[in-house]
Parts: structure tokens; C-alpha cells; sequence
């Protein structure tokens, strides 16, 4: 006996299509979901092609804070890619605004000290300015 037999089947592309666009498409799946006061369901991916990112992201919190169990299978590469995406954390660069005509992005600073460990304090005050022309918007 399958272990996936006694479980519920929603296809999502008859839920809200073959693209997956946005936020709050991820909540019209899980809304469905949970009207079907169902423990065991399948989230099925058969003929979905794309996913943005901001669905994925929905998706994946809506299905770690949901009280059904839920699998989902036939995901697509384009989808499993995303999926990845979404899961690997990434370090995001520490910005600093020590006033209101610069800003300075510490990570940058950090894997550039080889270059400027040995210079003059004048020299990498000029390289702290030219990196900030380089992150201010314009």
C-alpha cells in the first residue's frame, strides 16, 4: 500500500494555474487547504511550469506552519530550483549610514582589507567615499 493513497490530491494548477505569480496565490492554495479539515494532503505540481520567488516564499512559510501534513510532489526543475533559492540563506551586506551624505557597506569594506590594510588613513577614507558614490542611489 502507497503511504500516498489515503491522502488528498489538490492540484494546483486547477487551484491557480501553471504560473505562479504571487503572495497571495500561495494563500488561496492553503485557504483551500484548510477547508478541507484534512490531516494528510498532497500538493501536487503536475504541468506548473514557473514560480517567482515571492510565491515560493509564501508557500514554503505557509507549508512549515501549517497543521496538516502535507507533501509535494512533481514540482518541475524550474520549481525545485526555486525552491532551493528560497531555502539558502544568504548573508545580506551591513549598510551603515553614519550621515545623511554617505553610506557605507561594511561587508564590502571587510572582504576588500588585503588592498587596504596597508594604507594611509587618508587612502582608505578616499576608498570608503568612492565605494559610497558606488551604493548611493542616484
Amino acid at each position: 500500500m502507497c503511504p500516498l493513497a489515503n491522502k488528498k490530491r489538490i492540484y494546483v494548477k486547477d487551484i491557480i494555474g501553471r504560473h505562479l505569480a504571487l503572495r497571495h496565490l500561495a494563500d488561496k492554495l492553503f485557504d483551500n487547504i484548510d477547508l478541507l479539515k484534512d490531516t494528510a494532503v498532497i500538493i501536487d505540481f503536475h504541468s506548473v511550469h514557473t514560480t517567482s520567488r515571492s510565491f515560493m516564499q509564501q508557500f514554503l512559510y505557509r507549508l512549515k506552519n501549517s497543521d496538516s501534513h502535507i507533501t509535494y510532489i512533481n514540482e518541475s526543475e524550474n520549481i525545485r530550483k526555486m525552491v532551493d533559492i528560497v531555502s539558502s540563506p544568504k548573508k545580506k551586506p551591513v549598510i551603515v549610514n553614519p550621515n545623511s551624505e554617505s553610506v557605507l557597506n561594511l561587508d564590502y569594506l571587510a572582504l576588500n582589507t588585503s588592498t587596504t590594510h596597508n594604507a594611509e588613513e587618508g587612502d582608505l577614507m578616499s576608498l570608503q567615499k568612492r565605494e559610497v558614490y558606488y551604493l548611493t542611489p542616484t
